[in-house]
């Protein structure tokens, strides 16, 4: 394992000063956590990009290395991890699309290489890092704009087989894919039932949190932060009184939250994804 920890330490480059500092268990452990949620937690494309960079995991290789729980992280670091496959292949996805870049342009070797360095210091797999490309959403041959792509989308998303279809493969699906079937899910939702319904559909779902990296992704900040705020609000207050109704003060920052949707980006959401799905379809052709 200490040969796993010292996998990206990068050696002083000559000429150069070493200075040390001492840091005690409680500082040892904080920087652990910062540095953790810096590759597999913040959904930031810029931490994305910096997620795999050899001085981070240099540095983080360090700090496992004197962490006082250091043996018991082993085996769970170790062990093959669904959750953070997915979150790396997220982030890789963000940062081809920040980029302009193409992943299919990159050959398996070198796709191998980079998915290594941002998963550490978590095992890889070769088999958990993969996506699945389910053909009925992908662009038909005709598709040619991101408007086209989300019609087709539109039109098999609410169908059977494809609803149970698509929830069983949900996890394995492109991160472009997920986020435009959440934002095309909450524009119907909003429409139909409103604010408050959707949002209670979403947390039903589990997806409140995907939903708010999708608005990120797509470009519309600050609906997603509208949203977070909302739901943190309906996290720390009781928004509901003894015979089930909206409190006063929740209704009120409901409305408020409702007019300043409709009034602000909302408006511009079809534009925004449209724009976003073609990027994705760009990100996966080859040159």
């Amino acid at each position: 394992m200490e040969d796993y920890f010292n996998k990206y330490r990068l050696e002083p480059q000559q000429g150069e000063i070493l200075r040390t500092i001492e840091i005690n268990h409680a500082e040892i452990m904080a920087l652990n956590k910062m540095i953790m949620f810096l590759k597999f937690e913040c959904t930031d494309p810029e931490a994305g990009l910096y997620a795999g960079s050899a001085s981070l995991n240099s540095l983080l290789g360090k700090v496992l290395e004197i962490h006082p729980f250091r043996e018991s992280q082993q085996e769970f670091l170790m062990t093959p991890n669904p959750r953070i496959a997915g979150i790396v292949m997220d982030q890789l996805e963000r940062a081809d699309l920040l980029e302009r870049t193409s992943s299919a342009r990159r050959s398996n070797e070198l796709k191998r290489i980079i998915m290594e360095a941002m998963i550490y210091p978590y095992a890889y797999d070769e088999q958990l890092m993969q996506r699945e490309y389910y053909e009925p959403l992908l662009p038909d041959s005709g598709v040619q704009t991101g408007e086209q792509w989300i019609e087709q989308i539109v039109g098999i998303m609410y169908k059977e087989p494809y609803v149970q279809q698509i929830h069983s493969k949900w996890g394995r699906l492109p991160l472009a894919i997920r986020n435009l079937l959440l934002l095309i899910d909450y524009d119907t939702e909003l429409q139909m039932n409103g604010l408050l319904t959707a949002l209670d559909n979403f947390d039903m779902r589990r997806q409140s949190e995907q939903l708010i990296t999708a608005l990120q992704d797509a470009g519309l900040r600050q609906e997603a932060v509208l949203i977070e705020e909302l739901n943190l609000q309906r996290t720390l207050e009781q928004d509901r009184d003894a015979a089930g109704n909206l409190t006063e003060v929740f209704a009120a920052k409901l409305q408020t939250a409702e007019r300043m949707i409709q009034l602000d980006e909302h408006s511009q959401l079809y534009e925004c994804m449209y724009e976003y799905a073609e990027q994705a379809m760009q990100s996966w052709r080859q040159e």
